[in-house]
């Protein structure tokens, strides 16, 4: 039966931090270039983040930094309102010129309610990225 006296264990410990200490001091400028370029790139990931999130919002017309929270107060509220906050910023029906040959065989133009089906995935994708 091996008996260790505790002055063995705690050499052996202190034997164990002086290499790794030892280990630290040799080894500390190892990937100081690797590291550098990571915070870096970390850096301009957030950069990236501000502007997508300023560039989004310039593009919704100054309404996508309520859209989301607005969405979610629209859920909580009665039927009885009339103004959905998706519908303000993606309608979802327009107006359309259509232009079709008569029976004379001249140019017709027809106003035209369109449906803008793309919008309809728009405002969900929206809600999410918010």
């Amino acid at each position: 039966m091996v008996d260790f006296s505790e002055t063995e264990v705690e050499k052996k410990k202190m034997e164990t931090f002086r290499k790794a200490a030892a280990y630290y001091v040799q080894s500390r400028n190892y990937n100081l270039v690797y590291s550098t370029g990571y915070i870096i790139c970390e850096f301009l990931n957030l950069v990236i983040v501000v502007l997508n999130w300023h560039f989004t919002n310039a593009f919704l017309s100054q309404q996508f930094t309520t859209y989301g929270s607005n969405v979610l107060k629209d859920y909580r509220r009665d039927e009885d309102h009339k103004l959905n906050p998706m519908d303000v910023v993606f309608p979802k029906v327009a107006k359309c010129d259509f232009h079709k040959y008569g029976p004379s065989g001249s140019l017709m133009r027809y106003d035209i309610m369109c449906v803008l089906a793309l919008n309809i995935i728009n405002e969900k994708i929206y809600v999410y990225l918010w």
